[in-house]
């Protein structure tokens, strides 16, 4: 039981790789910074696929060491990859063009998540053993890695990379200084507290 509220949490503790998303587009650039979390976070997939193997091994503790290393892996390079999506996409398209893109982005990424959902529904309806779930998880990663070569070729200006470098220290002065800003941020903290207590627990719950 606690390895499902575990699993669940690491949606949440992915968060602690963020920095690495200022890093790797300081030192690359952010489309390439993209390419590279995504090749990790699917790297992290197939570790978790791997899962299956050792539970048919009956190496149970290697498997839960994997699983939940590998998700928080997954997640956390996913944030660390898209920390810097809204600023590439604004370099690469016009102050006219970028609400569009935005939302055409958006429409795409949402409608093929949904008929990949349908695509996994239907596959499972043939067999829901582990060997099914690691092969989803398999040509996930095998898809996610192809697209990370399409994120790489993405021709960026110079800006992005130069304020990576940047340091956050004078910009979080700012912040603090700013009274409505400091309220959101408070806010979205309190929310998200509550559903970082609440989310992994309802996995158990529903277990």
């Amino acid at each position: 039981n606690w390895v499902i509220a575990a699993l669940g949490a690491t949606l949440y503790l992915g968060y602690l790789l963020l920095p690495l998303g200022k890093i790797f587009t300081a030192r690359f650039g952010a489309a390439k910074c993209q390419a590279l979390c995504w090749i990790l976070r699917n790297l992290a997939s197939l570790c978790v696929a791997f899962t299956a193997l050792f539970y048919y091994w009956g190496l149970q503790g290697l498997g839960i060491f994997t699983l939940l290393t590998g998700a928080f892996a997954f997640y956390g390079f996913r944030g660390a990859g898209v920390i810097m999506s809204t600023p590439l996409m604004g370099a690469v398209t016009t102050s006219e063009d970028m609400p569009k893109t935005l939302a055409v982005n958006s429409g795409v990424f949402y409608v093929f998540s949904m008929l990949t959902m349908l695509g996994i529904y239907f596959v499972l309806g043939f067999g829901s053993n582990v060997w099914v779930l690691a092969g989803i998880m398999v040509a996930g990663a095998i898809c996610g890695l192809l697209s990370s070569r399409l994120i790489a070729s993405v021709d960026e200006p110079a800006a992005l990379r130069n304020s990576a470098r940047k340091s956050l220290i004078p910009q979080l002065h700012g912040i603090v200084r700013d009274a409505g800003i400091l309220r959101l941020i408070m806010a979205n903290a309190t929310v998200n507290m509550a559903v970082i207590m609440i989310a992994p627990i309802s996995m158990l719950a529903l277990k």
